[in-house]
């Protein structure tokens, strides 16, 4: 799924992040032109963020969308809660 979003891309791309290096050893097989950013800008600050938002038009509180990679830890406890309830 990684592959075929990339190959949409006809720029080199800067690979950032937690899971950086192990996407760049599985791009580095399919010749993208993946680059692994260096060690002290790989990771997100709050400061990177407002500059990667800054050029962007400006948008009302209420349309913008949080995109959440993994659940929060009240859901996460609520899961386990209702599956410990469930299995007993």
């Amino acid at each position: 799924e990684l592959v075929k979003d990339v190959k949409k891309y006809k720029k080199s791309l800067f690979i950032v992040g937690d899971g950086a290096k192990l996407c760049y050893n599985i791009l580095g097989n399919f010749e993208f032109g993946a680059e692994l950013a260096p060690e002290p800008l790989r990771f997100q600050s709050a400061w990177g963020v407002c500059m990667a938002a800054a050029d962007k038009a400006a948008q009302s509180v209420h349309e913008l969308l949080p995109v959440y990679l993994r659940l929060s830890q009240a859901e996460r406890e609520r899961q386990e809660r209702v599956f410990d309830r469930n299995n007993l």
